[in-house]
């Protein structure tokens, strides 16, 4: 699946764009979501008022890049971020205009390093700079604008850019760091573009096929996983990557038959997204059983808000790409 790059923001295409997102963030629930994402039907938050995006610039001292300006008037945070949907109370995806600070404010120790470590490296060049490329100079993380908590040296941020090394015009990027390093994206848009592509539960992409192991050592592995309460969810990310094994293959139509018709809500929602990749009718007309059960006594509310939000998105264009 390629990644959506056009910048469309201060355009309806931007707010599109976000309603895919969050479509897709809420289509990927593994397990039991909040009741704040549940209620309201969606991982997005109110628009962020326009003095509360001037008091972030001002508090920052920092003009904020366009297309993160737009998804706070469209969005005040939202209950999602690189790593997927929130799944606990009380816990921030993209934090809200309020908590947005400097990274150095909440990880002073983790930034020092990283520029003691790299900031003298030469940075990549303009030409060079490209979405989910490996950082390779940490001299600006110092100014680093934190857009979710940092838990475990892990967070989202935006990075500011030199104007000769700006490569997507906003003049800055945004970094997912982790342990080892961190990936950089163009801007704010483009790396929630991305998080479509990369989070989409049917994803049938040349990268996906190639990490897929032999079916019959997928299967056992989704059986494996699924009887253990701890990684219960691995089996349901398992489940939905069968979306991208090949098409002629029966053992996986077979097995995703098997675990609809079990009694395992999260299995059977993940067989009915896997199945948009073998038989999109038959796997519409499961999701759309999956969604109407919200009414249903027996019901697992997130399972029935995950069906109906696959259902709203699964016909988009953006995620009918099948590159081989």
């Amino acid at each position: 699946m390629s990644t959506l790059t056009q910048s469309s923001t201060g355009s309806g295409d931007f707010a599109e764009a976000l309603r895919l997102w969050d479509g897709v963030m809420v289509a990927s629930a593994d397990r039991p979501l909040p009741a704040v994402i549940l209620d309201g039907a969606t991982a997005l938050q109110p628009p962020a008022a326009q003095e509360a995006i001037a008091g972030v610039e001002e508090r920052l001292r920092a003009e904020l890049p366009p297309s993160y300006k737009a998804f706070l008037g469209l969005s005040d945070g939202a209950y999602a971020n690189g790593c997927g949907i929130v799944t606990r109370s009380g816990e921030y995806g993209l934090l809200p205009a309020a908590h947005v600070c400097r990274l150095v404010a909440v990880a002073a120790d983790h930034v020092r390093i990283w520029v003691e470590a790299s900031g003298g490296v030469q940075p990549e060049d303009r030409a060079q700079r490209a979405d989910m490329q490996g950082v390779r100079c940490f001299a600006s993380l110092g100014d680093a604008v934190l857009l979710t908590p940092m838990i475990d040296s892990v967070c989202d941020c935006l990075v500011p850019v030199p104007p000769a090394l700006d490569a997507g015009g906003e003049r800055f990027e945004v970094w997912e760091t982790f342990k080892e390093g961190a990936a950089r994206f163009l801007t704010f848009e483009r790396w929630l573009r991305n998080m479509v592509a990369t989070q989409w539960v049917a994803r049938r992409d040349r990268l996906v096929r190639s990490l897929l192991p032999e079916v019959a050592e997928q299967l056992a592995a989704v059986d494996r996983w699924a009887a253990d309460p701890d990684y219960h969810w691995f089996a349901v990310g398992q489940v939905r990557r069968l979306a991208a094994a090949p098409r002629a293959d029966h053992r996986v139509t077979t097995a995703l038959d098997r675990l609809w018709q079990g009694t395992d809500p999260y299995l059977r929602l993940a067989a009915a997204q896997a199945d948009l990749g073998h038989r999109p009718d038959r796997a519409r007309e499961r999701l759309a059983v999956l969604a109407g059960s919200a009414t249903k006594r027996w019901a697992e509310p997130t399972v029935a808000l995950a069906a109906a939000s696959t259902l709203r998105v699964c016909d988009h264009p953006a995620l009918n790409v099948d590159d081989g």
